[in-house]
């Protein structure tokens, strides 16, 4: 028969043990918590990049050619959340914003950010249509707007492109481009700009270009990511957001040897799926 003394004994222990757990759990979820988090989805080829900063509000920057990016993104949000804070069109190719009318279709949104200089295309209206029976906010940004995700952590997007001083018809020159800030770390976000934008941001930023992780430009292709804008970029790491064996032969070699020759790390999401960054505002690495 087992004594009172005994079961004491198990039930102390027992007791301790999920104090320990609870304890580790709570000191996990507080370390979590500080955490910036950034998806580049796999979307195949196009470009769909979701933020999320530590007190949980997102961003979704583009969503990629179709409704892929719904399963995607629901494999890093909660089953429960059905809201995505704000979304950001870099201007409107179908590879960059043709996912967000099914976006729109699963989701909630607050805000929708675009281009100040973006072309009215079919699938704009669409989305703009979606997100105005949301009551969601429009707002056209551009050069020295910021966005903020997190104002205790200082974390946001400051818009360096496009520019009223740049005047262009052309789609990829209105791209936005943004560097997302979370203290001393950051994330240049391109779009699908060409090297005559990455010159133009060369002269009116300098040195605040540089960057940890360095979205390269149009999906790797050679009409974007100069030596020049790399050497003023100085990125360790570089994300190419394509799909296998695509008709474009994207990323070109040239950027690839390119990256390589300022010895960039490079991540492709035609290799590795979705590719997850964390910053801590210190330090950025990568959980593949």
């Amino acid at each position: 028969m087992l004594t009172k003394r005994f079961l004491y004994i198990v039930f102390l222990t027992v007791l301790l043990l999920f104090s320990a757990v609870f304890l580790f759990k709570n000191i996990h979820f507080v370390k979590e918590k500080e955490l910036l988090s950034v998806y580049f989805l796999d979307v195949g080829q196009g470009d769909a990049i979701l933020i999320e900063s530590p007190n949980g509000n997102q961003v979704l920057v583009d969503a990629g050619l179709d409704g892929k990016v719904v399963e995607e993104v629901g494999k890093k949000l909660s089953w429960f959340d059905k809201n995505i804070d704000a979304i950001l069109m870099t201007h409107p190719d179908a590879d960059h914003i043709g996912g967000f009318p099914a976006v729109l279709s699963s989701y909630s949104t607050d805000y929708l950010f675009e281009s100040e200089k973006h072309e009215d295309t079919d699938i704009v209206f669409e989305i703009e249509k979606r997100s105005s029976q949301q009551n969601a906010k429009l707002i056209n940004v551009k050069r020295g707007d910021k966005i903020f995700l997190d104002i205790d952590r200082d974390i946001y997007l400051d818009i360096l492109f496009p520019d009223d001083d740049f005047v262009t018809n052309e789609k990829n020159e209105t791209s936005i481009v943004a560097k997302l800030i979370y203290g001393k770390t950051s994330f240049l976000l391109t779009g699908d700009s060409p090297k005559n934008v990455e010159q133009y941001l060369i002269s009116i930023f300098g040195n605040y270009l540089e960057s940890d992780v360095l979205k390269v430009g149009h999906h790797g292709s050679n009409t974007s990511t100069s030596d020049l804008f790399l050497g003023f970029v100085k990125a360790k790491y570089g994300i190419i957001s394509a799909g296998k064996n695509n008709s474009f032969g994207h990323p070109h070699q040239e950027v690839l040897d390119s990256l390589k020759k300022f010895n960039v790390e490079i991540f492709e999401t035609k290799n590795l799926a979705t590719i997850v960054a964390r910053s801590n505002g210190r330090e950025v690495w990568f959980e593949n």
